[in-house]
């Protein structure tokens, strides 16, 4: 019986020795754990996967005005991006939300590129956005809103203008992080066939009609590894323009 109960304590104990040797664990920290199928945890702050819940673009005419409605539900950072002859005075949206302005440039006094961001916004199933303006401001607007726990804080931003060109650049950023959202924008102008390099998705490209709204193209690159970025947008029929770019963590 002796050694019966033996053995098996043995066998037993065998077993498990196998089992711990063949246990394999992994940890990859970039300012913090890293966690395949949960949480990447970024500069020690829990980020989820990052996914577009919904965009929307319109021209909203001499004064401002809405946009159309999208559903923007489950979005935790919004970002709109605006493009105006002239300065506008504020904006909104509904379901009301404190918005922050990041970054603005302007040519002159004219041709200004703006980019606003709300972080844990209130949102619905039919979202809109307002431009509120002076008459002759000609703007187009463009948001877009994600459904990932990043963009409480703008990281890197960058911005330029021209007076004549058919392309422009916003300056080149670098985000401190991986995983973040860079959004940029260009007020176009009178230009037409807009389009943005450098891997970015556009929501929105809207054609200028040189007479009630400015054209302006806004794209949005999500970063796994953290690089230096600087798209080029382009369009037909050269003239002033400016843009932004700002990457959010």
């Amino acid at each position: 019986m002796f050694t019966l109960l033996g053995r098996r304590a043995l066998l037993i104990l065998g077993l498990l020795l196998a089992c711990a040797g063949t246990a394999t664990f992994s940890q990859s920290t970039v300012g913090g754990p890293t966690r395949t199928g949960g949480p990447s945890t970024i500069g020690g702050g829990g980020t989820a996967a990052i996914a577009v819940v919904n965009s929307v673009a319109n021209h909203l005419g001499s004064s401002g005005g809405t946009t159309s409605s999208a559903n923007m539900t489950g979005a935790n950072l919004c970002i709109l991006g605006v493009s105006a002859f002239g300065p506008i005075t504020s904006v909104s949206s509904s379901p009301a939300n404190t918005w922050v302005l990041d970054k603005t440039t302007n040519d002159a006094g004219a041709f200004f590129t703006y980019l606003y961001r709300v972080y844990a916004p209130s949102v619905n199933s039919a979202m809109t956005f307002t431009v509120s303006a002076a008459g002759s401001t000609f703007v187009s607007a463009a948001a877009v809103c994600f459904n990932s726990t990043i963009g409480s804080t703008l990281d890197q931003s960058n911005s330029a203008f021209t007076n004549s060109a058919a392309s422009l650049q916003p300056g080149s950023i670098t985000p401190g992080h991986a995983s973040e959202v860079v959004i940029a924008v260009t007020d176009t102008g009178n230009g037409t066939s807009l389009s943005m390099s450098g891997g970015y998705t556009a929501f929105g490209s809207i054609a200028g009609d040189g007479a009630t709204y400015e054209g302006i193209q806004a794209g949005y690159l999500i970063q796994t590894t953290a690089t230096a970025t600087n798209p080029t947008t382009s369009w037909t029929t050269a003239g002033p323009a400016s843009a932004v770019i700002g990457s959010y963590q």
